[in-house]
């Protein structure tokens, strides 16, 4: 049952940012069509991936804001406390692959 757990995302990258921690926050946007007053509008959607390690160097060396990536994620459900003190469950995208990097002459493939 292996990749029950993983995203695919193909998008243009929107934010890089380093974090204090060497993780890097990658947020992608992927287009997204929905209904307004009845017709179909286009829109898109913003992820954010985190990572660590080879991706994480690759994305900071050559990739630059609009450069449209496809990547590949795990899924990996996450708990926050709100203001509250009550548990908030949700998930975090840990990005794994970049598969490749549009736009330059040498895509590679990066394991983590």
């Amino acid at each position: 049952m292996q990749g029950l757990n993983r995203a695919y995302l193909i998008g243009a990258i929107a934010t890089v940012e380093a974090c204090k921690d060497g993780k890097l926050v990658v947020c992608i946007a992927t287009p997204h069509a929905k209904k307004v007053n009845g017709e179909w509008a286009e829109d898109r959607m913003v992820h954010e991936l985190e990572s660590t390690g080879k991706e994480s160097e690759f994305i900071a060396s050559y990739a630059k804001v609009g450069d449209v990536l496809a990547v590949e994620c795990t899924i990996v459900p996450h708990r926050t406390v709100d203001r509250k003190g009550d548990g908030v469950y949700g998930i975090i995208l840990r990005l794994e692959r970049v598969l490749s990097l549009s736009g330059r002459s040498k895509s590679e493939v990066i394991d983590g």
